[in-house]
Formats: structure tokens, sequence, C-alpha cells
């Protein structure tokens, strides 16, 4: 139920995957899932460009750590690092539907996770967690 001709399977650039969010419409999914609200889409880009902040203060190639980016359809927006670049440390970081408030996040390390709830301003310890800086 998308308006739009952009290619959700091939291209997987996380800035663009965001702004393609407001192409889906109510029932996307083909059954009950929300189109995506202009906040929550807006705190996905804050985080988008906070992530790339970090990446400038710590170093870091952005395009090779950049997340994945993909709709739930319960209506969040997931960023996640996982797979083949990072095989041992593994982070998934939800926008809530709300726009406002915490993030929601699961950490898995080996056979250990662990989840929770943060405010922007957490968002570098977390991130200094999954590239294993000592900071």
């Amino acid at each position: 139920m998308l308006s739009t001709n952009f290619d959700w399977q091939k291209n997987t650039n996380a800035y663009q995957r965001i702004i393609h969010l407001s192409d889906f419409e109510d029932k996307w999914d083909g059954y009950n899932a929300p189109k995506f609200s202009s906040i929550t889409i807006n705190l996905a880009l804050t985080l988008y460009s906070h992530l790339r902040t970090y990446c400038i203060n710590r170093g870091l190639d952005f395009s090779k750590v950049e997340p994945f980016i993909a709709p739930s359809s319960d209506g969040t927006i997931l960023f996640e690092w996982a797979g083949k670049r990072f095989p041992t440390r593994q982070l998934e970081i939800y926008i809530p539907v709300s726009g406002e408030g915490t993030l929601e996040y699961l950490k898995t390390d080996g056979e250990s996770e662990e989840e929770g709830e943060f405010y922007l301003e957490q968002l570098y310890s977390i991130l200094d967690w999954l590239f294993n800086f000592d900071c």
C-alpha cells in the first residue's frame, strides 16, 4: 500500500529509508498497520543526526556502522545494528509511536540480553557499549 517507487529491499541507506516512511499509508502491511506520524519520523531523523555526530566525535566511519532502518507494523521505527557487521554485540533502538519521551533499546551480547528505556542524552553510553569504547 505504498504510493512510491522507493525500493525498500534494495535501498538500505538509513536516511532515505527514514524519509520514505512518510510514504506509508494506513494498512501499509496489508493489515492494520498505522501510517507513521510526522512526530515519530522527526524523532527518527533527530536520532539519525545524533548518530552521525557520535561517529564524528568518536572518529568512526558512519558508512561502516550505519544502522539498518525498518518500519514496524505497530507504528514504531527500528534502528538495528546486527548481522555480519556486528557479530558479537547487537543493538536495536525503537522510536515509539508517540515520538516523545523515552526511546527503547535491546542490547545483545552473546547469550546475554538487556532491554530498557533511555533519553537521547544517554545515547552515547549505549553506542559506546556497542562499539566497545571505554569512555
